[in-house]
């Protein structure tokens, strides 16, 4: 499943609005996007033909350099060991994604870190957006939909709006085994 952890990114949007529980009954929550840029090896993670289809192994000759340029590898997302960096179809749009992902916990802080990181819980992702680059990266947009926002918390996202931030994304976990429902049959058997 989809997680980051510290990742760069943009907090392209906010949006404040109340979700209906009930007849009359409104919860305050908010729509936040989300932009960044990876290895394109997260596609991995959506589906396992996404990257074979938008991306071809490289071509083999090398890339001529200034050599006056100092090279900043640390800088660039790693290349998949594959290979698989150039463009296959480069006149595709963006691709968009329909499905939904409930039960994630979200973590956002200040670039610099200089304040404590906002943290949510039940986050629903959607919205997914790949835009394919060269050269193995992948620009990611998508939206988390966020419930029970407190005022305060709902003022601090309005303030991360366009900025750039350090975005965690922890998936739900897993269903718990169901051990103790074969150990009984086994023990009634």
């Amino acid at each position: 499943m989809f997680q980051t952890d510290k990742q760069p990114a943009t907090c392209a949007h906010y949006n404040a609005t109340a979700e209906k529980r009930g007849k009359d009954d409104f919860v305050p929550a908010g729509d936040v996007k989300l932009k960044m840029v990876v290895s394109n090896t997260v596609l991995d993670e959506f589906g396992p033909d996404y990257r074979a289809f938008l991306y071809s192994k490289a071509n083999a000759k090398p890339v001529k350099r200034d050599r006056d340029e100092p090279e900043q590898t640390e800088l660039m997302p790693a290349a998949p060991e594959d290979g698989l960096t150039a463009l296959a179809h480069p006149l595709l749009e963006p691709l968009k994604l329909r499905e939904k992902y409930t039960g994630y916990r979200l973590g956002m802080a200040a670039e610099l870190e200089l304040c404590d990181p906002l943290e949510f819980s039940d986050v629903t992702l959607s919205g997914f957006v790949f835009k394919p680059l060269d050269g193995g990266s992948v620009e990611l947009t998508f939206h988390a939909r966020i419930v029970d926002l407190s005022p305060e918390d709902s003022g601090a996202l309005h303030f991360f709006s366009r900025q750039n931030v350090l975005l965690t994304l922890v998936p739900p976990a897993a269903a718990p085994h169901q051990a103790h429902i074969e150990d009984g049959a086994a023990q009634a058997a």
